[in-house]
């Protein structure tokens, strides 16, 4: 699946291998978000699809390989497989290598020169005789050819798991996360930071938005800054919502983990204050009840005998209420 005509539908690629009579088959992309139309694309009994632009023009290509030609009976594993370049994948150019058998495909760019190569697995040359031989076709900025290919000694790569890098939309090096909205009951607030959670390794960069809402309207997304507070201010709100794009080197990262987000928020007209301020003036009647972050009730009173941390001291008094962030050291 992905989204080849970028109208946010994902689209379905489907590799057809043979018929009834023959290895001359056609693929098919089916167009989301119904499916009902489709597009076919000549093919010689397909096994396999990878997608990514492998020219850098902006446009995701097709890498297919084809395992045999020929009628039932009198076929030939000795074929070629296609590059297909968008975004026209009928009439558009097509790049043609010989492949024996192929199965299964891959797009990266394994010597990072910044050109996408490809990989094709061959089973065999015919019947009963497995081929040994796969080959990495390095681009050579953009292009491939018979000659500029490096021999990979495998058996008969047929029964193995092929992966595309990149998300499924589009095949770009990040994935993008939006979460749900979060609506804030009986209060109307600002946000005060997020804060993402769990094993980031090198290569890997989580860039993060916020935004508030009041009734039907959202206001604009503002960025997270790298010490996780907004870099812009949002309105005061009763909802809110989140999202991350989480960008990834496939160089050098193969395995993170997010634990959790978290975004931390005060009641509207919050005032921030370092230390603590135990009363509001001298013969103060004011009773205090202590918030932590998460806006649990974790205390009355002083704040002295909290942990450290950042909690919100609600004040009420002579029929008003006020509240003070406080910073406990």
């Amino acid at each position: 699946m992905v989204d080849l005509n970028g109208d946010g539908w994902l689209d379905i690629l489907a590799a057809n291998g043979k018929d009834n009579y023959s290895y001359y088959t056609t693929d098919r992309i089916y167009w989301g978000p119904d499916f009902a139309g489709f597009t076919e694309l000549p093919g010689v009994a397909s096994s396999n699809i990878t997608v990514g632009d492998v020219n850098l023009d902006g446009n995701l290509d097709l890498l297919i390989s084809n395992w045999a030609r020929g009628l039932h009976s009198a076929e030939t594993l000795q074929t070629c497989s296609y590059i297909r370049y968008g975004p026209d994948y009928v009439a558009g150019p097509v790049d043609s290598l010989i492949t024996y058998g192929a199965h299964g495909n891959l797009i990266a760019d394994w010597n990072r020169d910044g050109w996408p190569d490809i990989f094709i697995g061959n089973e065999m040359y015919g019947w009963g005789e497995y081929h040994r031989r796969s080959y990495v076709f390095w681009n050579s900025g953009p292009g491939f050819s018979q000659d500029n290919a490096t021999r990979i000694e495998v058996w008969a790569s047929n029964d193995c798991v092929w992966t595309d890098l990149g998300n499924i939309y589009d095949r770009m090096p990040f994935e993008r996360y939006l979460s749900s909205e979060h609506p804030i009951i009986g209060k109307i607030i600002s946000v005060d930071s997020l804060k993402v959670y769990g094993e980031i390794p090198v290569g890997m960069d989580i860039s993060a938005w916020v935004r508030t809402g009041r009734g039907l309207v959202w206001d604009m997304w503002i960025p997270i800054a790298t010490d996780g507070r907004p870099a812009g201010q949002a309105s005061p709100g009763d909802r809110l919502q989140y999202r991350l794009v989480i960008g990834l080197d496939y160089r050098t990262t193969t395995d993170f983990r997010i634990d959790s987000v978290k975004v931390f928020y005060a009641a509207e007209g919050v005032l921030e204050e370092a230390g603590e301020q135990e009363s509001t003036g001298e013969g103060s009647t004011a009773e205090y009840e202590i918030y932590d972050a998460m806006g649990r009730l974790v205390g009355r009173g002083k704040t002295g005998q909290l942990p450290r941390g950042i909690y919100f001291r609600i004040e009420r008094g002579a029929g008003k209420t006020r509240s003070v962030k406080v910073f406990v050291e």
